[in-house]
This record gives structure tokens, sequence and C-alpha cells, in this order.
């Protein structure tokens, strides 16, 4: 990602605050949206994924900034949070540092500072980002070396489920081929399905698999509860997303 299309979130009570970084920063290349209060920020943050720089208040009527970095963390792990302050609330401002914000500003703050304080958020968001593409090609160099000298299939199917499992952090999964007349899936791997699952094939288009299968598209369920399209095809079992 380029510093110049960052985007970044400034959350703050004052309009006319909000309104000069909004003005100073757009200048400078970014890409800013504004919040009037801690909850908007939140609401703001559920909304978009792609913020990378949390630049806030932290004294603030309601939710003061403190909160909004740590609750803004769960939301969005890798945003980096600045926060800014007066300095007679300095404690305030590093206690948000114990939080996870990265860096804090004293009000009343020079361009300048506020300026270095977003470029310095941002290099560390690139070199953070890159760190994990590294490993990531590190992890899918190690699996593809030990793929490469598999002979037995039933071995290499386990190995590579097993793999995905790990990469997605999820409890179950199975691999599973369509059947010769194309009507129905058969499980060739399976980590943490029930017995009575895998002894009989998934019918297409009659099972959550099997609607992958027919419509030949990936499908991300959340909250199956919330799907009532797919909710009808679960085969008994109780976890709400897959």
């Amino acid at each position: 990602m380029m510093a110049e299309s960052a985007k970044i979130l400034v959350v703050d009570d004052e309009a006319v605050i909000r309104d000069l970084l909004s003005e100073i920063l757009t200048e400078e290349g970014y890409i800013i949206v504004t919040a009037s209060s801690g909850s908007e920020a939140l609401e703001v943050l559920r909304a978009g994924d792609d913020f990378v720089v949390l630049f806030t208040d932290v004294i603030m009527p309601g939710m003061n900034g403190i909160t909004l970095v740590r609750e803004a963390r769960k939301i969005r792990p890798t945003l980096i949070p600045i926060v800014m302050t007066a300095y007679a609330t300095l404690e305030s401002a590093r206690a948000a540092v114990k939080e996870g914000a990265y860096d804090y500003v004293l009000k009343p703050f020079s361009l300048s500072e506020v300026k270095l304080a977003i470029s310095n958020a941002i290099d560390r968001y690139r070199l953070a980002e890159e760190n994990t593409r590294l490993l990531e090609l590190t992890g899918l160099f190690h699996i593809s070396e030990r793929i490469a000298v598999m002979r037995d299939e039933k071995q290499l199917l386990d190995f590579v489920l097993r793999a995905t499992l790990e990469r997605v952090n999820a409890d179950r999964g199975s691999i599973m081929v369509v059947t010769d007349d194309g009507q129905a899936l058969e499980i060739k791997a399976s980590v943490g399905v029930p017995p009575e699952v895998t002894r009989y094939p998934a019918e297409v288009g009659k099972t959550i698999s099997g609607w992958v299968a027919q419509h030949g598209k990936p499908l991300l369920v959340k909250n199956l509860s919330r799907n009532p399209e797919v909710a009808g095809l679960s085969r008994g079992l109780s976890d709400p997303s897959f």
C-alpha cells in the first residue's frame, strides 16, 4: 500500500480540529474519514476494513480515546492508533499506548508533528504487512516442499487438509471429490467431521458443500442462523460458521 492512498480515521469531538486535520492530511494525499465520537468511530470501522491509521483525541464525551483504541484494535488488529491530548492529560496518552496506541501528539500540536506521526505510522504498517507476507511465503514454501516428496494420495490429502486448517485457524474441514456420476461429493480426507457424516456422500445442491459444487464459487457463512438460504442445507452440524 502506498502511503499516499492510506485511509485514516480522524476522531475528535471538536469540529474545528476534525476539519483542520482532514484538510491538512487530504493535501498530503491521504484518504480521510472523520467521526465526532468513539461510538461513531467504531461504527465506521465495522463498516470498512481498509483503514490504516486511527488518529483520535483522548478526552472526549462518552467513550474516551483509550477505550476507543482498545475496542478499535479488536475490530481491526492491524490498525495503527495515534492519540492526541493536552499536556495536562499526558498520563492518559501513556495509558493509551499501553492499550496499543503507536504514538501520541500533544495539544496544541504543530502540523509538522502530526505529519511526522502519520508518516511513521504508515511506515510501521507497511513494514508489518511486508513481514506478514514474508511469513506467508515462507510457510507456503515449506508446505510445497513437503507436498513434492509425497507419493501416497491419502497421505497427501491429509497433509494438505491439516495445513489448510492451520493456516485459516479452523477446527474442522474436509476434502471432497465429485462422484463419477457428478451427483454427489465423497469425503476423501477429514478432520473433526463426525463419522456419521463421512459415511454418506453429500448430494450436489442439497448440502452446504454441495451448494458450493453446484454454484462453482466459495461460500463464507459467519452465522448460519442469519443465512436461511443455506441453513436448511446443514447436515446436522452445530457450528454457526462455515
